[in-house]
């Protein structure tokens, strides 16, 4: 399923919208499309859903997101910190997951989720715990996330 992802155009509005864009297509919530995917995906197949996110926004959110992604798929996201990816799983290892495809890297975005759980529980130390690349690392030290 190909999103495109952009920032909302409304000022009160803090979460992205999905059009294809620079036409004339309508703007959906991407929060309600994750919504749709959740309680629809899985009727008539068990197999893993990838969505291919083509991402337009701004780090602002891109960081929303990744709150959304998490609060909406939870453990139904396959993170590539689940696998060995030495071998790939089979699509019988991934039922009933959301596999994350995107033109940016899917490091980035679970970075920063594990650095969204690690300030929501505010562990000093869990971002080494949680394997999180330096360069994220040192953006929550500023509080750039």
């Amino acid at each position: 399923v190909e999103l495109d992802c952009w920032d909302s155009k409304d000022k009160d509005d803090d979460e992205p919208i999905i059009y294809h864009g620079h036409t004339a297509t309508s703007k959906i919530k991407f929060r309600d499309v994750c919504i749709a995917i959740r309680d629809y995906g899985f009727v008539t197949s068990e197999y893993p859903i990838i969505l291919s996110l083509e991402v337009h926004c701004s780090d602002p959110y891109q960081i929303k997101m990744a709150e959304i992604l998490i609060e909406i798929f939870g453990d139904s996201l396959a993170l590539p910190s689940e696998y060995n990816l030495d071998v790939l799983p089979s699509p019988n290892d991934l039922r009933y997951k959301i596999i994350l495809k995107s033109d940016f890297n899917v490091k980035e975005l679970e970075d920063i989720v594990l650095l969204k759980i690690c300030q929501t529980i505010k562990e000093q130390d869990c971002y080494h715990v949680l394997n999180i690349s330096e360069t994220n690392e040192k953006k929550l030290s500023r509080n750039e996330l």
